[in-house]
């Protein structure tokens, strides 16, 4: 079972997701790191639930200033997918299963 204060960390970083202005390059970091966070709720892994939410901490653009002539812009399509299949997943009531965002 993955601790409930590793629950809430990752809660917090999905939850300013949406509102996160960053490189286009750089949202395809931030889908990597919500596979990893995926995989590890799917595995009840703690310390990788802990290590997923920390990656996707540092991708955040207070962390990672957006330097450069880039255009900043906000979470693609397959971001926010991703986003809404973890929040169903860990929001699901014991023995409802996965929930779909559709």
């Amino acid at each position: 079972m993955v601790r409930s204060e590793a629950i809430t960390e990752a809660l917090d970083v999905l939850t300013d997701i949406p509102r996160w202005k960053l490189h286009r390059r750089s949202w395809a970091e931030v889908s990597v790191s919500l596979r990893d966070l995926a995989t590890a709720f799917r595995a009840d892994d703690t310390r990788a639930v802990v290590a997923a939410t920390v990656a996707l901490e540092l991708l955040s653009p207070d962390m990672s200033p957006n330097l450069g002539e880039e255009e900043i812009v906000g979470p693609p399509d397959r971001v926010r997918e991703q986003r809404a299949e973890i929040l169903d997943s860990i929001t699901a009531e014991p023995g409802d299963g996965p929930r779909t965002s559709r």
